[in-house]
């Protein structure tokens, strides 16, 4: 988390992306926004980094057998 908390205070858009295959995690690590937009082709991926707010919320991608999740966590 440090190197989100670094890359925030930046002003950097980045996630935390986490890849499994055959329920095994394979790799993990922290993305910034233009190489998830290279790495994943989806709009709905590309949305979730565009727009949460880096003050206070983390954005995350799961890569699961070929399926991806984009998710955003923060305070309310």
């Amino acid at each position: 988390m440090d190197t989100v908390d670094q890359r925030h205070a930046a002003g950097v858009r980045c996630a935390v992306i986490t890849i499994l295959e055959n329920g095994q995690c394979v790799d993990g690590y922290v993305a910034d926004q233009k190489a998830i937009s290279d790495l994943i082709p989806f709009d709905e991926v590309r949305d979730a980094v565009d727009t949460y707010n880096i003050r206070d919320s983390i954005c995350s991608v799961l890569i699961r057998d070929g399926m991806v999740l984009a998710s955003i966590s923060g305070k309310i």
